[in-house]
């Protein structure tokens, strides 16, 4: 499936959803720190974002996991890019971590078990009423409440 085809697929046609899909931490690194394999896609999926055909939602963890190793190499200016693009825009909304975020984390973690943070992320997902959840981690496909594509999925 091509991001055109997502964009069609649940952009306009389920416009009354709130919002369309969940971009995780690795997904904001592919495209601004670039792994040759999946820029030029993440790029292309951040133009459909910043165009409004697809609505993101992220969850407010992907900035803390983003921001690790720039502070761990001493990148101020990297971490400032990330704290510059994890913001709430009109087609993506930075999602907070609640109390209601962090049970449903917690019973999606115990009946699949994946780890805390994979766990935050799908439950901010199903709060958010995404549709679809991208991400590049197969083993997250097995949670059966949001439609997993995998950016191998994507590429031609």
């Amino acid at each position: 499936m091509r991001t055109s085809e997502m964009s069609e697929t649940h952009g306009a046609t389920s416009r009354a959803v709130r919002t369309e899909s969940v971009l995780r931490h690795e997904l904001f690194i592919y495209a601004l720190e670039g792994l040759a394999e999946y820029r030029d896609l993440m790029i292309e999926i951040g133009s459909h974002v910043d165009a409004g055909d697809i609505q993101a939602v992220t969850s407010e963890l992907t900035l803390a996991e983003c921001l690790a190793k720039p502070f761990a190499d001493g990148r101020a200016a990297w971490a400032e890019v990330y704290e510059q693009a994890l913001q709430d825009s009109p087609s993506l909304r930075v999602a907070p971590v609640t109390r209601e975020v962090l049970i449903a984390a917690a019973g999606l973690r115990g009946a699949h078990r994946i780890g805390l943070a994979d766990a935050i992320h799908l439950a901010t997902a199903i709060a958010e009423e995404c549709t679809v959840f991208l991400t590049n981690d197969s083993r997250l496909a097995a949670v059966s409440q949001l439609q997993v594509i995998l950016l191998p999925q994507l590429q031609p």
